[in-house]
């Protein structure tokens, strides 16, 4: 069954509008959600809406472990998806979702998080980020800890969904 989704996915891609663009969501069904892989994610972003948000990890960002607590790790990579994603669409953003939020090590107190945003899909309204976390200890070398992406929405002054200016799906319309 996933081999079949695959196929039909990457064909869809193959044959779209979407296909321009040199990147790749691969989709794994699950009964709850699907599960998004970006690969190469920075082929869609340019220096001016990729981003890297630096933070150190201080003792009241840490659990009882004295590693960062997982609830703020996901408020972190929230946060830089909203900065790539606002600087992107050039308009106000909101979450509609995150998704497979991967806690690949533990972050130490005392340890340089790197968190680096990427815009993978942009819809009508809508833009995929996948936001990447490597932490570094002093005299190690830097090792990946997070993964997750988010779903964000542009929104209007009234909190509605808002076109993004240049995406893909109005190019023809506005070069007409």
């Amino acid at each position: 069954m996933k081999v079949l989704l695959i196929v039909r996915l990457l064909a869809y891609l193959q044959y779209s509008q979407i296909s321009r663009f040199p990147f790749a969501m691969i989709g794994c069904f699950s009964p709850s959600l699907w599960r998004c892989i970006c690969v190469n994610c920075e082929s869609m972003t340019d220096e001016n809406t990729a981003l890297e948000l630096t933070e150190i990890v201080f003792p009241e960002h840490a659990n009882h472990y004295g590693t960062l607590f997982g609830g703020n790790a996901l408020m972190l990579m929230s946060k830089a998806a909203f900065l790539c994603a606002r600087a992107f669409a050039k308009a106000d953003v909101v979450m509609a979702r995150c998704g497979d939020a991967q806690f690949l090590a533990p972050v130490p107190v005392g340890s340089v998080l790197r968190l680096r945003g990427s815009i993978s899909r942009v819809g009508r309204s809508s833009l995929t980020v996948c936001v990447s976390g490597t932490a570094q200890q002093l005299g190690r070398e830097p090792r990946a800890v997070l993964r997750s992406w988010f779903e964000m929405v542009a929104v209007d002054g009234n909190g509605r969904p808002a076109r993004i200016p240049g995406a893909y799906l109005h190019r023809e319309k506005e070069e007409a």
